[in-house]
């Protein structure tokens, strides 16, 4: 599951989870203008969530945590 900039107009935190919801992989920060690069999980994933840049740092999420939603 790999993910690019393209068309945004506002930067992203992008969040990989597993399964069962496990944090395996974060990007944070990422701006429109870093199109045409992807961003891939360089682990499993089942789910992905596009958050508001900032929203990982203010949330405190982190790598190996599980998430609700």
């Amino acid at each position: 599951q790999c993910f690019w900039m393209r068309h945004m107009h506002f930067s992203l935190d992008i969040i990989w989870t597993d399964a069962q919801r496990r944090v395996v992989f974060l990007k944070t920060s990422l701006s429109p203008d870093t199109y045409p690069q992807s961003y891939c999980s360089s682990k499993p994933t089942a789910y992905v969530l596009e958050v508001p840049a900032g929203t990982v740092q203010k949330t405190g999420i982190h790598l190996g945590q599980v998430l609700t939603f």
